[in-house]
């Protein structure tokens, strides 16, 4: 087993986050037979909902999560007049459902489900109390609506502080502003565009860049402007606030846990209470927290009368579905077991290993490469050039593409296909063991870049404690977060900072890991839509903090969006502070869907990092990627040891049951003709817009409810369901676990960074694009066949150098995704740059009839000062760039008996001689470079390896080259050396800067020689073998990958 297969690549905390049912013995009475539609049938439904909604646990929940439901049931039950059937079946069902929550669902929401910490241990211990706190706070949508009645009131407005926006942006001469988060009943986050066309506009927003009383930006608009009149100053300020370009200090930040309290304070600081007509109101907000507060004191089951008045008084002062928000803080003291958390990170570390997508998301491994094409490695883009330039990744709101799918059947999907076929024909499970993992792996293990931390979602089925602890349990993998806080974030950390007391889970979300060494972890804190407001609510994690569209005093531990810049360095992209010179890692800490109710920007910085590293999360809800087998009508279970990654799975649509128009007995024939034939067990949960609900499907009233469910359209997944003594280990009550994990490999190098000053705000500049036709640049996408761009640099290029004023030219071949060869041409003067395209266009216009070129885009030229320097240094890289490209052109007319790997080993080894100053260098540091890794390709022969020495030799004029590569490919050689010793002489002290520019030198050739990863591969092995050799000649060979 390699070395790569016996490290985990995860390991587990010692804290969890324990999620649980409330209610876990509710004695509800059971579901009559719904298809028994005989005046005695119709009967026992209203009995049933009499005897149901007598149960005063199910009566609280479901009056707090569901107040129309709960009003149509008292009326229907406390009614002289008689239901409908139709009427009695739709209040049953939805009833059910909510019985079926309470008893099976472990998923947080008001007084079903709630939270507690759990502790990690040798053995596994519960203990459930009955001193349950219900957490009520004021919803966020009503919130927003009193803050929207306070802002109407002119002289409430006059008192309060208001602040700039910091996510806007200037886009000629519309102001943009990306997060319109906070409008009542917005479905999703939206921008929002406004033209500015007075410099009163510009006045305020510059006036208020930090918080700033009302009455004194209108004084400085009025004192500035003598011709606006106050008028107008107000009007104009008014409507600022309005479109969110003006923040109130009203708002409360995304870190205020208790936005009634916060908003409370800040009515107080300005004294709102003073003015008449706000007074009634203020003092009714104060006596809602009041009596908040004192539920908040209560045990849960002891606050439903305050509960009620909070909600009928709220409601009557702002009308939303429900004013009061409320959380659980379960009584528990629970501690998980040691293998328990193994088993988790084992399984975990199966799943890194299998995934489908090791490099990152598609959508964001693009990005990358565009950002590195358009920008280079090494410069320190400030992040709102990168967004008007670039614009956002595929599939971000505002994106006119959507993200990539993926199209074509892999390897990984055809191996999936076969086994999942094959174990639903004899019944069996999949075990996901060694030999499969090897079959689904996709590229390198050792080369993936794994997130630094996740979170594990999964069920412990075991039938008792003494059972668990001798390691008869299965672990259900239900869930893999992106980061910590997706999970255990947001309103659950809210809940576990009102304890009284310091919560070992939050501490440990405070020491948040990093990819990159050095990294600061960083929180993100931003308004939400309405409806998802109480959700993103998060206490300060970490001190650090990125705060997007809030209103905040200036703190040094704040940092600003115009602070904030994009990098890329060796393969990854980092997000920088320029004032700081420190890479940071920023996330949500909290559980907001993030697509389409997570401000645009908020979601990009959150998924800058994540983004590019592999991927765990799949497009299914469960966190095993089946890739093109989801679409099976059967998945069977798969098995990892004892954790169950994927369980046994059937889809059902519209079409394989008889529609709406069906009899009872018709629907059912065909329902237990589908079971049987698929072997659906009785006990399965059904997963629907994103719930699930345990359903026994040998009782018929759960029968009916799927059919409801089914005739709604749509695709319904059946999943399996554990055994009734599943969760004997917790006393029979439904519980799931919440595991931190982390990244057991070392954090990646950082960046060589300059902090920023005053005097160079920007210490990495980058340049202004240089256009075609006015620049002494001119940048030229060839668009041709692979064959017919050999055709073009060997038969036609020479015939355009030859005719025009150049300092120097280079070109690479690309792929975006059509094959096009860049080429670049650097004239001597750019007076000469309108006449230099004419030509270039007449030459061109050759290649376009006769079918060697099929289009020809004109692109801007972008210097990469970054990692090539600025000025003189820029200037030498460009002879360097133009050195190698002659070089190139020679080598590509040698003959087929030089081989690519060979050549290009030897040109490794050249290019490194001539930068470091000599053959010994340049081998003492091929010596140290990680060896490349074994099993990508066959070994290169005997022959082509003697043949790579011969070439190596020659490359720094130690020994003659062989005679087949001619005198013209030794005087490219040599020049090219020449071009890299001056560029050398001319690059920055800066530490670990010649390293990183040696590195992108020989990436650049490798590209431009466009190798494939194989050959590539064989050339660095065939290069660090020359390098041994020097040292320990008896290991001069590449036959054995383990060997060098």
């Amino acid at each position: 087993m390699s070395a790569s297969r016996d490290r985990q690549s995860y390991q587990h905390t010692r804290h969890a986050l324990v999620r649980a049912v409330h209610h876990p013995g509710l004695v509800v009475p059971p579901v009559p037979d719904l298809s028994d539609t005989s005046p005695a049938g119709v009967q026992s439904w209203s009995a049933w909902l009499r005897q149901a909604w007598s149960v005063a646990e199910l009566v609280d929940a479901v009056t707090h999560n569901s107040p129309a439901l709960a009003q149509r049931l008292d009326e229907a039950l406390h009614s002289d007049h008689q239901m409908s059937q139709a009427s009695t079946r739709k209040l049953v069902l939805s009833l059910m459902g909510y019985c079926l929550r309470a008893a099976h669902r472990p998923t947080p929401l008001g007084l079903f489900a709630g939270v507690a910490e759990a502790a990690a241990g040798p053995r596994t211990s519960v203990s459930w109390g009955t001193d349950h706190r219900a957490v009520a706070r004021a919803d966020g949508e009503w919130m927003i609506k009193i803050i929207t009645q306070l802002h109407g009131l002119a002289p409430v407005r006059q008192r309060l502080r208001v602040v700039c926006n910091n996510s806007l942006y200037q886009r000629g001469s519309r102001l943009v502003v990306p997060c319109q988060a906070q409008a009542p009943g917005n479905a999703r986050v939206e921008f929002a565009e406004y033209s500015l066309g007075t410099q009163e506009h510009w006045t305020a927003l510059r006036s208020a860049e930090h918080p700033i009383p009302y009455r004194e930006l209108a004084r400085t608009l009025t004192a500035e402007h003598p011709g606006l009149a106050p008028a107008q100053a107000h009007a104009l300020m008014d409507e600022m606030l309005t479109r969110g370009i003006l923040i109130s200090n009203l708002e409360p930040p995304a870190t205020e846990t208790d936005a009634l309290g916060y908003v409370l304070g800040q009515l107080a600081e300005c004294d709102i209470d003073q003015v008449p007509q706000a007074g009634p109101v203020v003092a009714e907000l104060r006596e809602f927290h009041q009596l908040m507060e004192d539920h908040n004191q209560q045990p849960a089951h002891a606050g439903r009368a305050l509960r009620a008045t909070l909600t009928q008084r709220m409601t009557a002062r702002c009308a939303v579905k429900q004013p009061v928000a409320v959380d659980l803080h379960l009584d528990a003291a629970v501690t998980v077991s040691n293998q328990v958390l193994k088993e988790g990170a084992r399984a975990l570390t199966m799943l890194a290993r299998i995934s489908p997508e090791p490099d990152g998301a598609p959508e964001w491994c693009e990005y990358r490469e565009r950002f590195h094409r358009r920008y280079g490695s090494g410069t320190a883009v400030p992040m709102q050039h990168v967004l008007t330039g670039m614009g956002y990744p595929d599939g971000f709101l505002g994106t006119a593409t959507p993200a990539p799918a993926r199209s074509t059947l892999s390897h990984r999907d055809s191996v999936l296909l076969d086994r999942a076929r094959q174990a639903v024909a004899a019944g069996h499970e999949i075990e996901l063991d060694e030999g499969l993992a090897d079959q689904l792996a996709v590229g390198d293990p050792a080369q993936m870049q794994l997130p630094a931390h996740v979170e594990l979602l999964a069920e412990v089925h075991s039938p008792s404690l003494t059972a668990l602890d001798a390691g008869r349990f299965s672990l259900n993998v239900r869930a893999v977060s992106p980061g910590w806080g997706k999970f255990s974030g947001g309103r659950f950390a809210a809940l576990l900072a009102t304890t009284g007391h310091p919560s070992d889970f939050l501490g440990l979300m405070s020491q948040r890991p990093t990819r990159t060494s050095g990294a600061l972890p960083v929180q993100l804190s931003f308004l939400a839509r309405s409806s998802g407001t109480h959700l993103a609510r998060t206490p300060r994690l970490v001190a650090p903090l990125i705060s997007l569209s809030e209103h905040r005093p200036p703190r040094t531990d704040t940092i600003s969006p115009d602070d904030l810049a994009i990098m890329h360095d060796r393969g990854r992209l980092h997000l920088l502070s320029l004032k700081r010179g420190q890479v940071l890692e920023a996330a949500i800490p909290h559980p907001l869907e993030i697509s389409s109710h997570t401000p645009v920007l908020a979601r990009f910085l959150d998924e800058l990092i994540r983004g590019t590293s592999t991927q765990l999360i799949g497009p299914g809800p469960g966190a095993f990627d089946w890739g093109a087998a989801q679409q099976l009508p059967v998945l069977p279970r798969v098995v990892c040891g004892r954790a169950v990654i994927s369980p046994a799975r059937w889809l059902l649509s519209a079409t394989d049951l008889p529609d709406r128009t069906a009899g009872t007995a018709e629907w059912e024939a065909a329902f237990a003709w589908l079971r049987e034939r698929q072997q659906v067990p009785p006990h399965v949960y059904l997963e629907h817009d994103g719930v699930r609900s345990r359903l026994d499907l040998d009782v018929a009233a759960h029968r009916v409810w799927l059919r409801s469910k089914a005739e709604r359209g749509g695709q319904l997944s059946l999943v399996e369901a554990p055994r009734e003594d599943a969760f004997g280990w917790a006393e029979g009550r439904v519980t799931e676990l919440v595991l931190p994990m982390r990244d057991t490999a070392a954090p990646r190098p950082s960046p060589v960074l300059i902090p920023a000053t005053e005097e160079c705000p920007n210490p990495t500049p980058i340049c202004h694009p240089q256009l075609p036709g006015i620049s002494a640049y001119m940048q030229v996408h060839l668009f041709a066949t692979r064959q017919a761009q050999r055709e073009l640099i060997l038969d036609h290029l020479q015939g355009l150098l030859s005719g025009l004023p150049l300092r120097g030219f280079w070109f690479r071949p690309c792929a975006d995704p059509r094959p096009y060869l860049e080429l670049v041409l650097r004239l001597t003067d750019p007076s000469a740059a309108g006449a230099s395209v004419q030509a270039f266009s007449t030459w061109a216009q050759g290649l376009t009839a006769t079918g060697v070129v099929s289009d020809i885009v004109w692109v801007p030229f972008r210097p990469h000062m970054g990692v090539w320097g600025n000025g003189q240094s820029l200037v030498a890289a460009e002879s360097v760039f133009s050195a190698d490209s002659v070089a190139i052109i020679y080598q590509m007319s040698l003959g087929p008996g030089v081989d690519s790997r060979a050549l290009a080993a030897a040109n490794i080894v050249g290019i490194a001689s001539a930068f470091l100053g000599s053959t010994a260098q340049a081998l003492q540091w091929l010596r140290q470079q990680p060896k490349p890794r074994a099993g990508a390709g066959a070994a290169p022969s005997p022959d082509v390896q003697q043949q790579a020495s011969l070439l190596i030799s020659g490359a720094d004029g130690s020994a003659p080259l062989p005679e087949l590569c001619g005198d013209a490919l030794v005087t490219a050689w040599a020049s090219r050396s020449a071009a890299l010793a001056a560029y050398r002489a001319h690059l920055d002290p800066v530490p670990d800067k010649s390293e990183a520019v040696l590195q992108a030198l020989i990436s650049r050739h490798i590209q431009a020689i466009a190798l494939t990863d194989e050959e590539q591969n064989a050339a660095w092995r065939l290069a660090r073998a020359a390098a041994l050799a020097a040292v320990f000649p008896a290991r001069a060979t590449c036959t054995g990958g383990d060997r060098v």
